[in-house]
């Protein structure tokens, strides 16, 4: 049975207000349905009431103190504003959608532009035909030359709409991609250029369809499964925004037992690159999986999140990296109650290049007990840096039902709603929280001669021993000598040539590899070594010892620098 990942360090993120963000109804069901950093200290939040047939949305910018700057009651009255996208100047673009809580009148799609002083500077509201209320039938962004992009599904499920809209609310392209029977959008990426991206489920298939900044289909890619009554879908979506690949996750099924997560990884023109899955990571135990959400940080490393059934019907939760060259890493958690079970609602947020947040659900199996959730932060290389768990709670004592995860400049924000209360009502609220940042330049690679970035990647269980941990340092220079050092005192800061030793003295050295890639007469970054970590440190006193800290890097020779040059490092934990 695996174990959980144990976090190296604690307490590095911790919350700096909370407070309650509820409409006027009383007694209603209140949700912060969505939010957004504006500006230094400055949040937009949009807060949707329900009680009976009757509705509400308030507009609230809250200031650092944290005061309430202004509040606008948008129109159309009641309309359930879903996403939320910085305009740049201190306002925010909000879509979502209108819907009657009786009648017969259609449900609209609803885009809007706030200015920072809480004026609506324009709203376009439309009906697509057949249009259904569904939150998941909606998706928007904003591209790179800061358009709006709305798109979603017909709710007769047979086409794609997309919409693009300038800043001040003209229409710049509109299309409808038809014939594409029980389709499902579950989310939507810029690209690069202006255009966008688009994935989700249709036909039992997963699908990604990029369309240009004329709304124009570019190309489409649909992931094909035998025949038989199970679904494929991607649930995620995001696209690197130096070198333009789209990275898609989700869930298919193709022959093995149960489901399977899948990232796909896709070129620009709509290639498909490669694909991870997560029985290529556990040594080909079949169990069902599926991934939730993925983030792309800025130095184009994917990490994605999700569940895998491995004592079923307990789902335990895993996440894991794929550097660009595809190289992967993989860690698995596990509930502390092992009545828990980790459910859909998980988050991935991207910080600063060092940083990645992950936003994690528990609870009872079908969500029959209320939800815990773990809140982590994930270093440069795939380990746990602190945790939060301490959500706030209403005066019922009731526990966070539903929460959104947005960049703040301080750190992050929570958003979404408490309870339900035991007349089943709902709590709006906000919480931002402070994150500690890891240290600048600490695990950078030096560039090789040949201007090749080395990198330290890993396969198997980082912080868990017991199982195979692989560590391969590649884009080293070929048919040339490396080894890997480590030491158990510390991570460290030392100038070396051209790059920096991030381990501390005394180190130990793994024997010297030949890193092999083109044959003799070609100079290029084709090499590589790797090694089995734990059997590497098996005569170390420390890798029996619970906490032990060993911090990894690695050295290779370069014909055009006597000093030889230095990829990034790692840290690996003997668990508790």
């Amino acid at each position: 049975m695996l174990s959980c990942l144990a976090p190296f360090a604690t307490g590095q993120i911790s919350e700096r207000w909370s407070l309650d963000a509820t409409t006027p109804l009383v007694g209603a069901t209140d949700e912060v349905t969505a939010a957004t950093h504006v500006g230094q200290g400055v949040l937009l939040v949009a807060v949707h009431s329900e009680l009976g047939t009757s509705q509400a949305t308030r507009v609230r910018a809250h200031d650092n103190s944290p005061g309430v700057s202004w509040e606008l009651n948008p129109l159309p009255a009641g309309a359930r504003f879903t996403q939320a996208h910085a305009d740049g100047v201190g306002g925010a673009y909000l879509t979502g959608i209108w819907r009657p809580l009786s009648g017969s009148a259609a449900p609209q799609v609803v885009a809007t532009r706030v200015d920072s002083t809480g004026m609506q500077s324009w709203t376009l509201a439309w009906s697509p035909v057949g249009f259904s209320a569904t939150q998941d039938s909606l998706r928007s962004t904003l591209d790179s030359a800061g358009n709006l992009w709305v798109a979603g599904t017909r709710g007769s499920g047979d086409s794609i709409f997309v919409r693009r809209l300038s800043p001040t609310g003209s229409v710049l392209a509109d299309n409808e991609v038809t014939g594409i029977a029980t389709t499902v959008l579950k989310d939507i990426s810029p690209v690069p250029g202006g255009g966008i991206v688009t994935a989700g489920r249709r036909n039992q298939r997963a699908f990604v369809r990029a369309f240009g900044t004329a709304g124009q289909e570019l190309w489409s890619h649909s992931y094909t499964q035998p025949s038989g009554t199970a679904t494929s879908g991607y649930v995620d979506i995001d696209c690197d925004r130096r070198s333009g690949r789209v990275f898609a996750c989700g869930a298919i099924n193709d022959g093995l037992p149960g489901q399977t997560g899948l990232i796909a990884v896709f070129e620009p023109s709509g290639t498909l690159l490669f694909t991870r899955r997560v029985y290529d990571i556990i040594y080909g135990n079949n169990w069902p999986s599926t991934f939730d959400a993925l983030t792309v940080r800025e130095d184009g490393r994917l990490f994605a999140l999700g569940r895998i059934g491995s004592a079923l019907p307990q789902w335990n939760a895993f996440w894991m990296q794929v550097h660009p060259d595809g190289v992967t890493g993989f860690s698995l958690w596990q509930p502390v109650d092992p009545s828990e079970s980790a459910y859909p609602g998980s988050r991935l947020l991207a910080g600063p290049v060092n940083q990645v947040w992950t936003l994690t659900a528990w609870g009872a199996p079908q969500q029959a007990a209320p939800t815990r959730w773990l809140l982590q932060e994930l270093g440069l290389f795939n380990y746990a840096a602190g945790s939060f768990d301490s959500f706030p709670t209403s005066a019922s004592g009731t526990v966070p039902s539903w929460l959104g995860m947005e960049r703040i400049d301080e750190g992050l924000m929570l958003h979404g709603s408490l309870g339900p209360a035991a007349d089943g009502s709902l709590d709006g609220f906000i919480t931002t929280l402070t994150t500690s940042e890891l240290p600048t330049g600490y695990c950078e690679a030096t560039p090789t001669t040949q201007g090749c970035l080395p990198h330290l990647a890993y396969t198997g269980q980082l912080g868990y021993a017991g199982q195979p941990l692989w560590l391969f340092a590649g884009h080293l220079p070929n048919q040339t000598n490396a080894m890997f050092f480590y030491s158990t005192v510390g991570s460290a800061s030392v100038p070396y040539g051209s790059g920096t030793r991030c381990v501390a003295a005394p180190m130990r050295r793994s024997p010297v590899q030949a890193t092999g890639g083109s044959p003799a007469g070609v100079v290029d970054c084709s090499g590589a070594v790797s090694i089995n970590f734990w059997n590497f440190v098996a005569s170390d006193p420390g890798s029996q010892v619970s906490g032990t800290q060993f911090f990894v890097q690695a050295w290779s020779r370069d014909p055009g620098d006597s000093k030889g040059k230095l990829t990034g490092a790692v840290r690996v934990m003997v668990p508790y």
